[in-house]
């Protein structure tokens, strides 16, 4: 009798396979006159697994496996879902292999490029994502964001803090033109319009002399 790990599951976490790999299994049969057996054992989940082999009134077998994630096939947006216009919003961004794992080979310098919100129009501001330098890079320009063991956070400011300027609701999206956020893994921001810094005028800047009324708001 052999054992996945506690809480696995065939179909998705640790299975054993046969020798052909072609079939799950629970059990594996020693031949008559055979000191040995082999099987193969697959897992989706990264981590350090301990198999068991146990049969009878033998002592068990326990080995630890290490399962390292499968190299990123997309990126996964976080931060925080709501903020002021004019204020930070300090992204995550991690990169997931096909099964949910953190793509731990996925590090160092990567240009992405963020997008999904729109420029205030008076005066005319551009949301912007900080790069690992602290620079204010705008949406849509490549940005140059630094990476550790599959996540890049903010530090001091830098890599990764986003400005939003237009009231809206946005859904930010990044990529770095290879893989991307899609669907749930990007990032809904409800953005609201900071406090009152000034007047304006709106309407009519002129009219006949004596005729009309201008609206004026």
């Amino acid at each position: 009798l052999i054992r996945p790990p506690a809480g696995s599951r065939l179909g998705g976490g640790g299975v054993f396979r046969n020798a052909l790999d072609d079939a799950n299994i629970t059990t594996v049969t020693i031949a008559s006159g055979a000191s040995n057996a082999s099987v193969l054992y697959k897992d989706t989940v990264a981590g350090s697994p301990t198999i068991t082999a146990a049969s009878g009134i033998l002592t068990s077998a326990t080995q630890t496996e290490t399962v390292n994630a499968a190299s990123a096939s997309k990126l996964v947006l976080s931060g925080t879902a709501t903020q002021t216009a004019g204020t930070a919003n300090n992204l995550t961004v991690t990169a997931k292999d096909s099964f949910g794992n953190t793509a731990t080979s996925y590090t160092g310098d990567r240009t992405l490029t963020f997008s999904g919100a729109n420029a205030a129009a008076n005066p005319a501001t551009n949301p912007t994502v900080a790069n690992k330098v602290g620079t204010a890079v705008p949406l849509g320009t490549a940005t140059t964001i630094t990476f550790a063991s599959g996540v890049a956070s903010v530090s001091s400011g830098n890599n990764g803090v986003m400005t939003l300027y237009q009231a809206e609701t946005a859904t930010i999206s990044v990529t770095d033109q290879t893989i991307s956020t899609t669907g749930s893994d990007r990032l809904t921001v409800a953005v609201a319009a900071a406090a009152a810094s000034k007047l304006a005028f709106s309407g009519a800047s002129s009219s006949p002399a004596g005729l009309n009324s201008s609206s004026i708001t």
